[in-house]
């Protein structure tokens, strides 16, 4: 693994713009190829110190600009927060890929089954940026990786570690324009996420005399870093290197994948 590029037992490499490119192609879900304008696949640093992962793009922001969180409001505040934190290294990205909208033409939640046929572009894009920190923007967000049993709780974020990758909870900035969450609250989350990456930076370096974990290790040791780059579908990882995290494991259980 190298500058983000996934090396294959083929000396075949698949890089951050070979996924992106499968993204912007994908047709997996019927509804949501009716009503988007274009996919959006996550973007940003490679490798990453945290990677945002929101719910969808927007109507009125990354559904038309291509690129997660840009173009409307939540974007705007997203990237504002970010600036004043003085995050680097970011990656951003959400669940689902295309704008779910409902029969009004306006944004709603991705369903299951839109999340699921989603999921292994995420998990790509997770092997590829291989961020430490995981800021899981929305309960959706949280439950796909932390788990449904995890209480959501962003007011006093409890981050847990799961497979030596902490995810760190927060409110989605379109519930905080919608007025429901304070800013200066939000700041101050943001403020506390840049504590977090930076302790979760300095724990590295305290453990750098033995070498840094390339992607997110299951707990089998085995890392999701090596896979046929044909597979960037629904079975983009060999089932031995998928990354045991959090909800995937027990909704892909429920549907009958394992």
């Amino acid at each position: 693994m190298a500058n983000g590029t996934l090396h294959t037992p083929g000396d075949r490499t698949f890089t951050l713009s070979d996924l992106q490119s499968r993204v912007r192609s994908c047709v997996r879900c019927d509804a949501l190829v009716r009503c988007r304008t274009q996919p959006v696949p996550g973007a940003g640093a490679v490798p990453a110190a945290v990677m945002f992962v929101g719910i969808a793009p927007g109507r009125h922001g990354g559904d038309r600009t291509g690129m997660p969180f840009s173009g409307d409001r939540s974007g705007k505040l997203l990237h504002e927060m970010i600036a004043r934190a003085r995050l680097t290294g970011v990656f951003i990205t959400n669940l689902v890929r295309c704008n779910p909208r409902d029969h009004w033409g306006r944004n709603r939640d991705p369903d299951a089954r839109e999340i699921a046929n989603c999921r292994d572009h995420l998990r790509a894009e997770l092997a590829i940026a291989q961020p430490r920190v995981i800021a899981c923007l929305g309960h959706l967000a949280w439950r796909e990786l932390a788990g449904p049993g995890r209480p959501f709780t962003p007011t006093r974020p409890a981050t847990i570690r799961v497979d030596g990758v902490v995810l760190f909870p927060m409110y989605h900035p379109a519930y905080v324009n919608r007025g429901a969450y304070p800013v200066r609250r939000y700041r101050r989350d943001f403020r506390r996420l840049a504590g977090t990456i930076a302790k979760n930076a300095a724990g590295e370096t305290s453990a750098s005399m033995g070498p840094r974990p390339a992607g997110i290790p299951n707990k089998g040791g085995v890392t999701p870093q090596r896979f046929d780059c044909s597979l960037v579908g629904r079975d983009a990882l060999p089932a031995a290197s998928r990354p045991k995290f959090g909800a995937f494991t027990e909704l892909r259980r429920q549907a009958g994948a394992l």
